[in-house]
């Protein structure tokens, strides 16, 4: 039992990284023509920037026209069962398994998409 509650445990801290939401948007300024304005961030075409307001995101400026592509992490109903990182368990009774909080939202995109997990056994 003291085994199952250290493994338990030790698993909490694994993580995995999973980003692939996109959202286009435009982000003009008449101050800045052929350029993106983020959040007062002035991006050229092809600039890509941690995103200045969102927590865990990247911002591309993609064209002269202002056009930018923001790129966040899948939600939690999107990541496959956090089951598929453990490699011993008993199949005939597996863990109930559950995703948790973003590990560093502060690091750059996409490593800010990690999250802690738990199980139990």
């Amino acid at each position: 039992m003291k085994f199952i509650l250290l493994l338990a445990i030790a698993l909490a801290g694994i993580c995995c990284t999973q980003a692939a939401v996109y959202t286009e948007k435009y982000f003009r300024d008449q101050n800045y023509p052929g350029k993106c304005v983020v959040a007062g961030k002035v991006l050229n075409p092809g600039q890509s920037i941690k995103h200045p307001t969102m927590d865990c995101a990247e911002v591309t400026c993609d064209n002269s026209i202002g056009m930018a592509t923001i790129e966040t992490c899948d939600p939690i109903s999107a990541l496959a069962s956090p089951l598929e990182k453990l490699k011993d368990y008993d199949r005939k009774n597996p863990p109930k398994c559950t995703w948790g909080d973003f590990k560093n939202t502060k690091a750059l995109y996409p490593k800010c998409c990690e999250r802690h997990f738990t199980c139990v056994f």
